[in-house]
């Protein structure tokens, strides 16, 4: 099962998204010896964990083109596992679901569906008094949006991050990737809503992982403007690793920005 570097996938975490995925869709290899294979031998609960959100992201995009295509079915089950990493395409499209807009007051941001109703972003883009609306593109390609009333859950001014209770949302939750785990020089992308233009992809580095104060950040040059902040910062396999927080706005420094690390929200 593209494990131990006997396929083409060689990461034990993909190989087991791959695997979560032929067993929810009833393929004979994941229901047979590979059914009693104890994953946990080489992967921790928390990675497991994440593997397990993102094959059903990956789950719930395949079946939301089956209504256009009824071939996707027969041609996803036939079809080898990628190799290589993903496009920023390709993460676009494992993302788009999980990035909505935050409107409070006069003010806009974006944020991140960590839990089913639920949404991370930044405290800086609400108001602990104000209204609070959740916006989510119906459909991508078109300017219809529909609004959710939301109500704050967790406050952290001090770290900059805010959870978000939001009845009735739709979406699908990230895959969060632990803050360990990460390299600097790594490819990422960021998805928010800069000026009110929801769901726009931007590419970069992990400049550096820094710490400041007690806290832990990652440095970046993703193009983060107004309104990005509170969106997700995704690795090139579509895994969030961060929220999109703050950048140096200073006439001699370009490509500066900071994002708080996805794991210090994922268990709030």
């Amino acid at each position: 099962m593209y494990l131990s570097g006997e396929g083409v996938i060689t990461d034990k975490r993909e190989a087991y998204i791959w695997y979560s995925i032929a067993k929810a869709n009833g393929s004979e290899d994941a229901t047979g010896p590979l059914h009693e294979f104890n994953w946990r031998d080489y992967l921790t609960r928390s990675e497991i964990r994440s593997a397990q959100k993102e094959a059903a992201r990956r789950l719930e995009a395949i079946e939301s083109r089956m209504g256009e295509d009824e071939s996707a079915r027969d041609s996803f089950t036939a079809a080898p596992a990628p190799r290589g990493t993903n496009t920023a395409e390709n993460v676009f499209e494992n993302t788009w679901r999980s990035v909505v807009v935050v409107h409070n007051g006069d003010g806009q941001g974006s944020g991140v569906i960590i839990r089913p109703n639920i949404v991370a972003t930044n405290c800086h883009v609400v108001d602990e008094d104000g209204g609070i609306l959740v916006y989510k593109s119906d459909n991508r390609r078109t300017d219809t949006n529909t609004a959710f009333p939301a109500t704050i859950r967790h406050f952290d001014e001090a770290r900059d991050f805010c959870l978000l209770d939001v009845g009735g949302l739709w979406g699908v939750p990230v895959s969060v990737r632990p803050y360990d785990t990460l390299k600097i020089g790594e490819n990422v992308y960021g998805l928010g809503a800069p000026r009110g233009l929801d769901l726009s992809i931007s590419a970069g580095l992990i400049s550096q992982l820094r710490t400041i104060g007690n806290d832990r950040y990652i440095q970046t040059d993703v193009a983060i403007s107004p309104g990005s902040s509170g969106g997700g910062l995704f690795d090139s396999e579509g895994n969030l690793i961060g929220i999109m927080t703050a950048k140096i706005v200073d006439e001699d420094t370009e490509g500066i920005g900071f994002a708080i690390p996805a794991d210090l929200v994922e268990g709030r």
